[in-house]
């Protein structure tokens, strides 16, 4: 195995994932058999990790034990992928977004992947709209350099069809 930070292979049986944040340790397992395969635990296993950064990073953020500029609070470490928060005054909350940047014919455009209210939006439901904008930046990328027309129709019901995988 290549050598991943924060993950290894204890038992030879799944990858474990170990972070440690100011004095907290965030850890979880991905079997070979739950994922159904070596290689596909060990993406699961890297995409959990990378996510986790990011929401970590942004925890220790919010209660000041780093100073990162505010420009990049939005950030998550993915060209064209966006994490911020959107306020309705209608309904009067707040919910949690992921957006992708790309262009069609030579015009920007946005998808935004709505998570939900930011007070009932667990982990899960986070990890699986982060995992969903990425995949569709790296599509629109794939398509763009092989000048290929992309389609975004494939990610209009992405909160309950899984896009990204294998």
């Amino acid at each position: 195995m290549a050598e991943h930070k924060q993950i290894t292979n204890p038992h030879g049986i799944g990858f474990q994932v170990r972070i440690k944040r100011m004095g907290v340790e965030h850890q979880r397992y991905f079997t070979y058999k739950d994922w159904g395969s070596k290689k596909r635990a060990l993406n699961a296993a890297i995409s959990w990790r990378d996510q986790k950064l990011v929401v970590l990073e942004k925890s220790q953020r919010e209660v000041g034990y780093t100073q990162a500029p505010a420009r990049h609070n939005k950030s998550t470490g993915i060209r064209g992928v966006s994490r911020s928060l959107a306020y309705c005054k209608r309904s009067d909350q707040t919910s949690l977004v992921y957006q992708v940047h790309w262009s069609k014919d030579k015009k920007a455009k946005n998808k935004k992947f709505y998570v939900g209210e930011i007070n009932t939006v667990t982990a899960d439901d986070e990890f699986h709209a982060f995992r969903t904008a990425t995949t569709f930046r790296r599509e629109y990328e794939a398509c763009a350099m092989a000048k290929k027309p992309f389609n975004p129709e494939k990610f209009k019901d992405w909160k309950t069809v899984c896009v990204y995988g294998e």
